[in-house]
């Protein structure tokens, strides 16, 4: 007898690395919050907020706090002594400057934490993983949704959807056969299978694998990725 199934638009999660997303957030907060100390301790000289273009460039080299502090007061604005205007970048030097201990600190700290996070397994943080959203840095709603993206596996197409939606009926009805009846139907673990049971709790679990089916759904859409 024929399954029918309902096919949603949306396309379905067939599996998602929800560790690895877990540690990427947990590795991208952490980043945030030395970014928040650099926010927070320039706010304290009265001279406006940064920019992440501000930040990346204080964390490379490309720039240092003291001249951005420089820039904010003197704000371009032309001074004239004796009738005689001065040039501005004379007149940025000439700048008394606030003390900036507690930025360069916290700058530092910034810099320390991004040589820190290098790893193999897991997604390295980056400053652009950042966003400030009122005036806070924040994790990057967009760069979270992509990395969602990039470790999970999808049905799209409604061919997809309808096989998964099957094989994930047909898991049930293993499960169930075996939970109501003890009869095990698959027997051998290899590579091919897109059913499997797996030891769970001193009894048996019908689990999907994913690889194989998206694989052969692959094959059917004509992709060959594999």
């Amino acid at each position: 007898m024929k399954k029918e199934v309902q096919i949603p638009e949306e396309k379905i999660v067939m599996s998602r690395d929800q560790d690895k997303i877990e540690e990427f957030k947990r590795r991208v907060e952490s980043l945030v919050d030395q970014v928040n100390k650099v926010i927070t301790s320039f706010r304290r000289l009265g001279l406006g907020e940064l920019s992440m273009q501000d930040i990346s460039k204080l964390t490379t080299g490309k720039v240092v706090i003291a001249n951005i502090v420089r820039d904010r007061i003197v704000d371009g604005k032309p001074v004239e002594v004796a009738g005689l205007s001065l040039d501005i970048e004379q007149v940025k030097q000439m700048v008394k400057l606030p003390d900036l201990s507690d930025v360069e600190s916290a700058i530092n700290m910034l810099k320390g934490r991004i040589k820190r996070d290098h790893t193999v397994y897991y997604r390295t943080a980056h400053l652009s993983d950042v966003a400030i959203v009122d005036d806070e840095a924040v994790l990057s709603e967009d760069v979270l949704s992509s990395y969602i993206d990039s470790v999970s596996v999808y049905a799209v197409t409604d061919r997809e959807k309808e096989i998964y939606l099957k094989v994930e009926c047909a898991k049930d009805l293993i499960q169930e056969l075996h939970d109501q009846y003890g009869v095990s139907v698959i027997h051998n673990d290899t590579s091919h299978n897109i059913l499997r049971q797996i030891r769970s709790d001193g009894g048996y679990k019908a689990v999907i694998e994913v690889s194989p089916l998206k694989r052969r759904m692959d094959e059917i859409e004509g992709r060959n990725r594999y």
